[in-house]
């Protein structure tokens, strides 16, 4: 019933000149140990989330398993009862004027024991 409301935009509603895309996106995967201890997880998150738009993902720390959602310093990790298919990598989102190398490259020696990989 909401698709009859669909439309082709008017030629005058039409942003004008180039439109382009954003290619300015910045994707990494971390591939964290499930023995990475919680609160070392949440200062983990803390200090790389400065740099990054969006970081999310499902971490199994142990038996449990948490859902992580990050939205610039709102650090949510959740506890998670359903299934995950593949724990312990998040991926993270960050934009090219935002120090996302600087930040994993710090956390990867910060947190080395508890970091597997950075993709």
């Amino acid at each position: 019933e909401w698709l009859p409301v669909l439309r082709e935009p008017d030629a005058a509603e039409m942003p004008s000149g180039i439109q382009t895309r954003d290619v300015s996106l910045i994707s990494r995967r971390v591939v964290l140990q499930e023995s990475f201890p919680y609160e070392r997880l949440l200062s983990f998150l803390r200090d790389i989330a400065p740099a990054a738009y969006r970081i999310k993902g499902f971490v199994r720390l142990y038996e449990q398993a948490y859902l992580v959602n990050v939205v610039t310093d709102d650090v949510q990790v959740t506890p998670w009862n359903g299934e995950v298919t593949a724990p312990n990598r998040l991926v993270v989102l960050s934009g090219q004027n935002l120090p996302l190398t600087a930040a994993l490259k710090q956390a990867v020696q910060t947190y080395a024991p508890y970091i597997v990989a950075v993709e």
